[in-house]
This record gives C-alpha cells, sequence and structure tokens, in this order.
C-alpha cells in the first residue's frame, strides 16, 4: 500500500474481491456470500478500503454492533483498520466479538473498547473463543495513526 488508503462506501462490485479476502483471512470461519450481499442494505455503514485498485479491508456497523472489520494481512498494521472503524462508528455504544488470539484488539483497546466476556468455542468449525468488546464512550474514534515509517538502522 502506498499512501492512506481511500475509504469509499461499499458496492456490488466489490464484492468479488471482498469475497476472495475474506476466505483468504477466514477460511471455514468466514461469512457466506450472503451475508456480504446484506451489507448493501442501507441499515448498514459499509465501507471499503480501496489502495491502487484494490479492495484492501472492509467494515460494517449497524444497529450499535460492528460485525466485521478485515484488512489484507500485507497491509495490516498501517492504519487501514483505524481509517475504516473512523468511517463506520458513531458517537454511541458499541459491541464486537474478536477472536481470542486476533491481534486487533490492540487497535479496538485503543478506540476505547473494553473486553467484558469471553464465549468459548464462538467461531464455528475451529472453535475459537471469542472476546466480547464494547465501547461505551461518548466520542468519536481517534483518528488513524500515520503508518509507521521503516525502521532505520543504527548505525554503531
Amino acid at each position: 500500500m502506498s499512501g492512506a488508503p481511500e475509504i469509499r462506501p461499499l458496492a456490488r462490485a466489490h464484492l468479488p474481491a471482498l469475497l476472495a479476502l475474506e476466505a483468504r483471512l477466514f477460511g471455514a470461519d468466514g461469512w457466506p456470500r450472503l451475508m456480504f450481499l446484506a451489507s448493501l442494505s442501507p441499515s448498514f455503514r459499509s465501507r471499503v478500503a480501496v489502495s491502487g485498485g484494490a479492495v484492501i479491508g472492509f467494515a460494517r456497523f449497524g444497529a450499535g454492533r460492528l460485525d466485521k472489520v478485515l484488512v489484507r494481512p500485507e497491509d495490516q498494521r498501517r492504519g487501514v483498520r483505524s481509517a475504516l472503524l473512523a468511517a463506520v462508528l458513531g458517537a454511541g455504544p458499541v459491541t464486537l466479538e474478536v477472536a481470542a488470539g486476533n491481534p486487533a484488539r490492540e487497535v479496538y483497546v485503543r478506540c476505547g473498547f473494553v473486553v467484558t466476556a469471553r464465549l468459548p468455542g464462538y467461531y464455528r468449525p475451529s472453535g475459537t473463543d471469542a472476546l466480547v468488546m464494547v465501547r461505551t464512550g461518548s466520542g468519536t474514534p481517534p483518528a488513524p495513526p500515520r503508518p509507521a515509517s521503516p525502521r532505520r538502522p543504527v548505525p554503531w
């Protein structure tokens, strides 16, 4: 990814790339096509992150619940998830579930979420536990962080 991604409303044209990304990230635990089709409904605030013409991320929010956030592995830890969260979340309470071992939890904590419960075996068929996280704060999520600059070796 070069530069900040463009955050756009989800369109039907994004679905093939989104389904491929979902399968890559979640395999058998991933959402079926129907869930992404439902994301086109005005009932949800669904956004994609696009960079260089490629879909690199997705987020869906509706009825106080953050249903899905995914980011292409090679674009993780570059502010894409935070940009998507800033685009879809409002100021009210929000609930989400995240796999217990998912490092994205750190981003959610920075956005004001706290763990309130553990759901053993929540994700099927893998049986991975989920953590329920809630944000009750009255503010909007923080602005996306700037992507980290490449580390330079320290000359000794």
